[in-house]
């Protein structure tokens, strides 16, 4: 049970900077314009 939840939550982590990573480059015109 442990094992799955650390995993869920590792998975959640993942999302989360996937979003903040997104969300930064965003903001940045120069790296979205490579992108």
């Amino acid at each position: 049970m442990d094992e799955k939840k650390l995993k869920v939550l590792a998975v959640d982590d993942d999302m989360i900077n996937l979003k903040l990573l997104k969300t930064m480059l965003m903001k940045t015109p120069n790296v979205s314009a490579v992108v």
